[in-house]
């Protein structure tokens, strides 16, 4: 009696539907205009659907849900040999980036594109990548940056609104994140990019090759030149990059060069002082360690922050 009613109760309950799967590849055709300040790129893409779910329409039920701006430049579908459904559509978009410039110019970049379902939610439909045919272009190249194999990740994304549907359950639907590394590939451009700091680290090095005393003009001259340097450096620097919100490479080599600066001035007003009052080899010997030894500390700062920044780990 117990499985004649186990096996009845069966019969007249539904089993509950799995979503219908949806196979989703990208071609990553070009991309460019890269804008630091904007913070946005642009990007090429062919996507193509694959799938026997008769009631998706990829080309009127997705959406890019980071892209400022997507425009679909043509399309095509057939049917398969297997029965299913072959969709592919070409698209020109204008894709939201945040920026991580905190290593700049050793930083790592992750361009994010994220496709979404609309209409048909997670209970319904279900995106899988298709890993194994979704690449870069071949002649794909994007000025001074290495780029990555394109990765996807599959996801259900869960809306903190109904969206206004009578159901007071949160609204969930099926995503796929695709995303390109790169690797910013220019080496002259550290050079570039603090050259300024670099000279003005050797304006204070000379002070240490000038006499102890009886130089004030010539020690003043030197660190005034250090900081027109230094500030002409950071202001090329905003310029051209927009700042971290964090304390990055830049920031870092930056307070440093200014902190050297002014160990330097320190320094050579103390042994002017010195001199005034008769000290003179007290005032050598100040000038010959102390330049040396904050040299020294500044070189060793450098090279960890430069270090860990070259190297993938952060300069924060």
């Amino acid at each position: 009696m117990v499985a004649a009613a186990i096996i009845w109760f069966l019969a007249i309950v539904p089993a509950r539907a799995e979503p219908a799967k949806v196979e989703v590849g990208i071609f990553v055709s070009s991309v460019y205009d890269l804008d630091f300040y904007e913070e946005t790129f642009q990007a090429i893409v062919w996507l193509w659907f694959v799938h026997d779910d008769p009631q998706f329409d990829p080309l009127d039920s997705i959406e890019f849900t980071n892209a400022r701006e997507y425009e679909r430049l043509e399309s095509y579908g057939r049917f398969r040999e297997d029965g299913r459904r072959y969709v592919a559509a070409k698209y020109r978009l204008l894709v939201n980036q945040g920026w991580d410039l905190a290593d700049f110019p050793f930083d790592r970049q992750e361009l994010e594109i994220v496709l979404e379902s609309v209409g048909r939610d997670a209970s319904q439909l279900a995106f899988v990548f298709d890993g194994a045919n979704s690449v870069l272009a071949q002649d794909l190249t994007l000025n001074g940056w290495s780029p990555g194999p394109v990765r996807g990740e599959p996801k259900v994304f869960t809306y903190n609104t109904t969206f206004g549907e009578e159901s007071t359950e949160l609204l969930s639907f099926p995503r796929v994140e695709f995303s390109v590394p790169l690797k910013r590939d220019n080496p002259k451009l550290f050079f570039e990019a603090y050259i300024g700091y670099l000279i003005a680290v050797l304006m204070c090095a000379t002070i240490w090759l000038t006499s102890a005393s009886g130089m004030p003009d010539y020690r003043i001259g030197m660190i005034l030149a250090a900081i027109f340097s230094s500030i002409g450096n950071k202001h090329v620097l905003e310029s051209n990059y927009p700042s971290s919100p964090t304390l990055g490479l830049a920031d870092h080599l930056e307070i440093s060069t200014f902190l050297l600066i002014a160990a330097s001035m320190v320094l050579s007003v103390g042994c002017e002082r010195l001199h005034l009052i008769g000290r003179d080899r007290l005032a050598r010997r100040l000038n010959f360690v102390g330049i040396p030894i904050l040299l020294s500390v500044y070189a060793a700062f450098f090279i960890v922050f430069v270090t860990a920044a070259a190297t993938g780990g952060s300069a924060r």
